[in-house]
């Protein structure tokens, strides 16, 4: 019975994975994920995946778990049309950005409301492996 409501999403479009995701819980993240049906390509109202939560919120681990889920959901662009990617760069979380540009799934070129790409926040914060990926 506990995991009928798992792939459920809330009055704000968010998932039980989304939630856990944006409370660093991360062995509730990989109690989800271990059901398969977690549903890690849903968005919320803002256009935010859980691996975009979990970038937000500086959560490698969990990041990096939803990595290897491997979904699809990698390049999706929030409301700020920003993706994983550029969060990765925003936050210095280096490991995460290199994991997912070794996808092919991570959509480099993606332009923030801002007008910076990764590569961008990648170069301001000196991220040197990311930066030698991307140029």
């Amino acid at each position: 019975k506990a995991n009928v409501y798992i792939d459920q999403v809330d009055c704000y479009g968010k998932t039980a994975l989304i939630h856990a995701c944006e409370n660093g819980m991360y062995d509730v993240v990989g109690a989800l994920i271990a059901t398969g049906k977690c549903r890690p390509e849903c968005a919320d109202d803002n256009c935010k995946t859980a691996l975009i939560h979990a970038c937000y919120q500086k959560e490698s681990e969990i990041a990096l778990a939803l990595i290897r889920l491997n979904n699809g959901a990698h390049g999706y662009g929030d409301s700020d049309e920003r993706t994983p990617l550029i969060y990765a760069c925003m936050n210095r979380m280096q490991h995460v950005a290199l994991a997912l540009i070794k996808t092919g799934k991570s959509n480099p070129k993606q332009v923030d409301e801002y007008g910076n790409t990764a590569l961008t926040y990648a170069i301001q914060n000196n991220m040197t492996s990311v930066i030698a990926l991307l140029s």
